[in-house]
């Protein structure tokens, strides 16, 4: 499974706020893909109704797609403040890498909301143009 599959896989689970359907994976349309950075548009197949974009970051070099070494209801680390914490999603490995951080606060939500929100309406010129990554050879 390819970083985008496992990306549509992830928003397909998630629901839609205008009809409550869950998306569909041909609602998730990659805009644009640079260096594990993805650009999504979401939209709900059943109403129409778009949900809006996500970027999305995927650490290069990982491919978790046969790595199926754990139960998700199995809980991965003991014995520290992540202990019973279970999640599908992630690998034991990336649980134990991600444990040495502490886990995301309410704080640290506003702080990313108000960089978001900082970048205006044309938060697009933030992002590579594709003239820049076909210079640098990263043109996907």
């Amino acid at each position: 499974m390819d970083h985008f599959s496992i990306i549509q896989h992830f928003f397909s689970r998630l629901r839609c706020q205008s009809c409550h359907e869950h998306f569909d994976e041909d609602g998730i349309e990659l805009v644009r893909e640079n260096e594990g950075l993805y650009l999504v548009r979401v939209s709900c197949c059943h109403c129409g109704e778009e949900a809006g974009m996500a970027m999305v970051g995927v650490e290069q070099g990982t491919d978790r797609s046969d790595d199926h070494s754990h139960d998700a209801q199995t809980p991965l680390i003991s014995g520290s403040k992540y202990q019973g914490f279970t999640d599908p999603e992630l690998t034991p490995a990336e649980i134990r890498r991600l444990s040495q951080f502490d886990p995301v606060s309410n704080d640290d939500v506003i702080e990313a909301h108000r960089f978001f929100q900082g970048l205006g309406h044309d938060w697009r010129k933030h992002l590579p143009d594709e003239q820049e990554q076909a210079a640098t050879g990263t043109l996907q």
